[in-house]
């Protein structure tokens, strides 16, 4: 064994080499050496490393495990600890100068089992290791000179500090306290003498000689706390007797007038300090209560609360009314937060009002509502409203609508609202504030302004608001708004730019149509005089809607029709084995659509009804509100709101495509498991199975006016005229005309 450099704060206890390096690896660590740290009663370790690279070595890290005095591991089940070591310099084919020392966070720590896993070069180079069959294991000398860390305390004490017990290690040589190993009676480097050290080789007795000081601890340790522990009780037994006999015989009287007279100088904090006795308090609730009604005379609320809480059961409620009272009289100003914790609903409204009137004078209206609303009762109600209508019209002479409409909202009695809004509606309609005029117009129950509006509205406020616009558009421009150029079944019907309507199967049918759809075997054509031509299969009757007349808007299932003519109802025609032709009892409906089996419609109220299939969910529409739009694919039913979001019913697939989402939506198209739809800025948004090769194309179109779906397949009609398509079903051009728009 190699002696340890001379360290009185040391004792070497032992030391071992590591096993071969890892060729890959740059560095290897040469040896490990473990001591018993005096002063910091810790075992550490150090480490010198050796680099057999051609860069210098700046910093390691090296996963460790401890192992104890039979080789097991200490800690985790994998036992592995990361010690990273920063701050070195290893020179190139050079052993490090120095050495770094590792506290290590076990006492019973024998050896340890080490690996390098990282190296970082001078130059920022970091190399990564795996963990590999190099270790550095206990020697077999560390094992028989083990002690754990409590041992090592009692030896200390017992023979100070520069007697260390250490084993004899072998023949004569011993281990010294100067970290020295001795080979003589007298140590070399410090000259202890060999007997002094107490060197012991048995570890028999060893252990026996450890008891018998552990015992000795234990007993010294007792006997100065039993001592303290009797004289203790001893001391509380006098001192009881004496103060009991102190209170009873001279105390009560002492004290009770000198605790007046702290009273009377309103000193009630010694007052409660000198009136201590044996029954806990003398005059203790007296001075409580006066010194409550004290503060509370005085303004001084947060002291007052401060004495109602050294009470058993503190009520603060008197303090709360006190200081409401105050704020309302104006005796104190600056009580409002007690004050406004009052349970009484008249003081509590009081304390409001004062705020709300302050804040008024200051001309922060907004603050003086705010305190209005927060009064409580009918009384409160009134008042807030009182001063909301004084708001409403200041903000309405200020021509500041917008203002004036959110304060109108607040309102709990909107009865005198039609009042002082009359012309507002007209005001904001002229200036194209829409939303805000419809705001109002709900508010006030005057529906009369969508009347005043739809002259000047655009179509996008049209199409937002078609339910509350429809009863004051005439048939020409229902028609119009619920008119399709555009629709797919078994075959595609479009209108040309000259109003014909055109089929990809049947060439030219008809002029002067403004709306087209298709079914599965049949075609409907709307035209501007408001009677329907049918072509096509009307094995079911499907067709026998030809040549009716007031009508604004078609449907074509798979062989039925549906027909919404200008009074709001609805005509069926066609096979009803489903229920599909359910349709023909139906009112004040607005807008229509048919699937393959299935019959929608939008009410003029916004909610949606339905009749047909049900397999898929399709027709669930119970609940639904703000619908403005509405289309049917094959098993499906897809509904555009009035903010411009849809939902998806039916076919389950499609509600996997997150379509909820969607926003801005202006038109949609469903077919049999695919959707698309169309923004007011012109984008298109696509979800369908993938397995219709080529339809998620569509997403891709720019410049679009209109779309429709196939069955597996996706059409659109584009700012120049033309079709675009893709998907699996498109059907061959038959007419040089229907050549001509897919070009």
């Amino acid at each position: 064994m190699r002696p340890a450099k001379k360290n009185p704060q040391r004792v070497f206890l032992s030391h071992a080499q590591n096993r071969p390096y890892l060729p890959e690896c740059p560095a290897d660590i040469v040896s490990a050496a473990f001591y018993l740290d005096l002063k910091l009663q810790k075992k550490v370790m150090k480490l010198r490393i050796r680099n057999r690279s051609d860069r210098p070595i700046t910093a390691l890290t090296i996963l460790a495990r401890y192992l104890d005095k039979d080789g097991h591991v200490i800690g985790a089940e994998n036992g592995f600890i990361v010690l990273r070591f920063q701050g070195l310099y290893c020179a190139p084919h050079q052993t490090s100068a120095g050495s770094k020392t590792v506290i290590l966070p076990y006492q019973d720590i024998a050896g340890i089992e080490a690996y390098i896993t990282a190296a970082a070069a001078e130059d920022g180079v970091i190399q990564e290791f795996q963990v590999t069959d190099y270790t550095l294991a206990p020697v077999q000398e560390m094992l028989d000179n083990y002690h754990e860390e409590a041992d090592c305390r009692i030896i200390r004490a017992r023979l100070g500090d520069n007697c260390v017990f250490i084993p004899q290690f072998s023949g004569e040589n011993w281990l010294c306290a100067c970290g020295a190993v001795a080979e003589a009676e007298n140590c070399s480097a410090c000259g202890l003498k060999q007997k002094t050290a107490h060197i012991l080789a048995s570890r028999k007795k060893t252990a026996a000689w450890l008891r018998s000081q552990r015992m000795r601890n234990v007993v010294l340790k007792i006997i100065p706390y039993a001592a303290a522990l009797a004289l203790f009780i001893g001391g509380v037994l006098v001192l009881r007797d004496y103060g009991i006999r102190y209170i009873e015989e001279t105390l009560p009287a002492d004290r009770l007038s000198v605790t007046r007279l702290y009273m009377s100088e309103h000193r009630y904090r010694e007052a409660l300090g000198y009136s201590v006795t044996k029954n806990n308090a003398l005059l203790r609730e007296e001075i409580l209560d006066e010194a409550v009604a004290y503060y509370c005379e005085t303004g001084d609320f947060a002291e007052a609360a401060a004495y109602e809480q050294c009470r058993d059961n503190p009520d603060y409620e008197t303090i709360y009314e006190s200081a409401a009272r105050a704020f309302i009289a104006g005796t104190f100003t600056d009580c409002a937060d007690y004050a406004l914790s009052v349970a009484d609903e008249a003081l509590y409204n009081g304390v409001l009002r004062r705020l709300s009137e302050e804040a008024a004078r200051a001309g922060k209206q907004q603050d003086a509502c705010s305190y209005a609303l927060a009064m409580r009762g009918s009384e409160g109600e009134k008042y807030a409203d009182a001063v909301l209508y004084d708001t409403i019209t200041s903000l309405l002479g200020k021509s500041l609508y917008e203002d004036a409409v959110a304060y109108i909202s607040h309102l709990h009695d909107k009865s005198g609202v039609p009042a002082i809004c009359r012309g507002i509606e007209s005001e904001l309609v002229a200036r194209g504030k829409y939303e805000e005029a419809f705001t109002v117009a709900s508010i006030t129950g005057d529906a009369s302004v969508f009347e005043l509006a739809y002259p000047s509205a655009g179509s996008s406020t049209v199409r937002h608001y078609y339910d509350k616009f429809y009863p004051y558009m005439n048939a020409d421009a229902r028609r119009d708004f619920l008119a399709c150029e555009l629709d797919a079944g078994s075959s595609v019907i479009c209108l040309t730019s000259d109003g014909k309507a055109l089929d990809s199967e049947r060439g030219i049918l008809c002029e002067k149509a403004i709306s087209v759809s298709a079914g599965k075997g049949h075609v409907l054509v709307l035209q501007k005089d408001g009677t329907v031509r049918a072509f096509g299969d009307n094995t079911y009757g499907q067709c026998d809607c030809d040549t009716l007349s007031g009508v604004i808007a078609v449907a074509a299932g798979d062989y039925h029709s549906i027909i919404l003519m200008e009074d709001g109802s609805v005509r069926t025609y066609g096979d009803n084995t489903y229920g599909q032709c359910g349709a023909s009892n139906w009112t004040g409906v607005i807008a229509i659509a048919a699937g393959a089996r299935h019959t929608v419609a939008i009410l003029a109220d916004g909610s949606v009804c339905g009749c047909g299939s049900d397999k898929s969910g399709q027709i669930a529409l119970m609940g639904y509100e703000n619908v403005v739009g509405i289309t049917a694919g094959d098993y499906c039913t897809v509904l555009i709101f009035r903010d411009g979001s849809i939902s998806v019913l039916g076919n389950m697939s499609i509600e996997t495509f997150a379509s909820r989402e969607w926003e801005d939506v202006v038109s949609v198209a469903a077919g049999n498991g695919h959707l698309i739809a169309l923004t007011s800025g012109g984008r298109i948004l696509y979800a369908g199975t993938p397995g219709y090769a080529g339809t998620a194309d569509a997403s891709q179109w720019s410049r679009v006016r209109t779309v429709a779906c196939g069955s597996e397949s996706v059409y659109a009609i584009d700012a120049s005229g033309y079709i675009l398509f893709c998907g699996s079903d498109v059907p061959d051009p038959i007419s040089a005309e229907w050549e001509a728009l897919t070009q």
